[in-house]
């Protein structure tokens, strides 16, 4: 099923983070490792950037104070909450936590 079609090239023209200036969150696996980037597009609305600088999908609120996660294909991959950290912790659709961003 999916969530929400996008035309790539316009929204990626001036958002990939290895070329251009960019504000939003670093994404961190469970071991707190780097792995990525959420590049904020709008208030509500976070392109997800693997350390490739490659597109990996995007975190869309749930008007919760929280992201659902996306990805390209449109299919819900999971969900993200609050932390203590002003950041979020990342969970798979099976509740799994896997990693945070701040």
């Amino acid at each position: 099923m999916k969530l929400l079609e996008i035309n790539t090239t316009s929204i990626l023209k001036n958002t990939d983070p290895t070329k251009t200036t960019w504000s939003g969150l670093y994404i961190f696996d469970e071991d707190g490792d780097l792995s990525g980037v959420a590049a904020r597009m709008e208030r509500g609305f976070l392109l997800y950037f693997g350390l490739n600088g490659k597109w990996q999908g995007y975190f869309a609120s749930n008007s919760e104070s929280g992201y659902n996660w996306v990805s390209l294909e449109g299919e819900w991959r999971g969900y993200c909450v609050h932390n203590s950290k002003r950041g979020f912790n990342i969970f798979t659709k099976d509740g799994e936590w896997i990693g945070f961003m701040n």
